[in-house]
């Protein structure tokens, strides 16, 4: 049954691929040094990915009251821009809201970071490596807007 629940939270991170129609759009545009390569950016993604659903999958466990709904919710936004973002990127290729919708996905993973601390504090350090990947995607975005002006 955890496995199922685990399986059913994973799914809603990578509906973004199936409305992904060209990702050439990349190659056209002028990217930071810092950048590094797309698919080890995609790997720290995957990884993301798992440790925050391990840490839903762990916090409705633990809880049942009202500070789940808060999460809960917060997490649902959090997905939400991060479909966004790849969707404007790479499907509208529009570089601004691109890096708007970054920022939405990083202040939403930081109440989300603040969210799971309410809850557990042991369970909430899963997060903060989506923390930090967030923060490093606002910040290329802002670097490429500026870079492709």
């Amino acid at each position: 049954m955890k496995i199922l629940k685990f399986i059913l939270l994973l799914l809603p991170w990578f509906i973004s691929l199936f409305f992904i129609n060209d990702t050439s759009f990349l190659s056209f545009i002028t990217t930071p040094s810092i950048m590094l390569p797309i698919y080890v950016i995609s790997i720290f993604y995957i990884i993301s990915y798992l440790l925050i659903t391990l840490n839903v999958v762990k916090m409705i466990d633990l809880n049942f009251t009202s500070d789940i709904k808060g999460y809960l919710k917060t997490w649902l936004f959090n997905v939400i821009f991060l479909n966004l973002y790849f969707i404007i990127l790479l499907n509208f290729k529009h570089i601004f809201l691109a890096f708007v919708t970054s920022l939405m996905c990083l202040i939403s993973s930081l109440f989300l970071y603040y969210e799971a601390k309410e809850i557990d504090q042991y369970y909430s350090r899963l997060i903060i490596p989506y923390v930090l990947l967030n923060t490093y995607l606002g910040l290329l975005n802002i670097l490429t807007y500026f870079i492709n002006l």
